[in-house]
């Protein structure tokens, strides 16, 4: 080849709308062949599906390490949270079965 062609010529935004298109019909064509249904797939939504650009990715091992740090500690906060509610249930329990006392006159 005497002439070189750059991608974003050749690949253009409608261009590859109407590859997508015909990809996402010939998909569920043969998935609805191979196992004999009639699906459909869901309408195409716009912006559905967004790029970030590596400019905006700068901090991003960052925020996922303070992510997994977060996610860490909520958990644990959830499994104090349980232990709390259980042992407040136990204590409810204990008071409802006390004997009444001088104290206690609706019993």
């Amino acid at each position: 080849m005497k002439k070189q062609v750059a991608k974003s010529q050749i690949f253009t935004k409608e261009s590859l709308t109407r590859i997508q298109d015909k990809m996402r019909n010939c998909c569920i064509k043969s998935f609805n062949k191979v196992y004999e249904q009639d699906y459909q797939l869901k309408i195409k939504e716009k912006c559905r599906n967004q790029d970030i650009p590596v400019s905006q990715m700068q901090n991003y091992n960052k925020v996922k390490k303070q992510y997994e740090k977060n996610k860490k500690l909520l958990e644990q906060a959830n499994k104090k949270t349980d232990l709390v509610n259980e042992n407040g249930n136990n204590i409810k329990e204990i008071v409802s079965n006390l004997k009444p006392n001088l104290v206690n006159k609706k019993k």
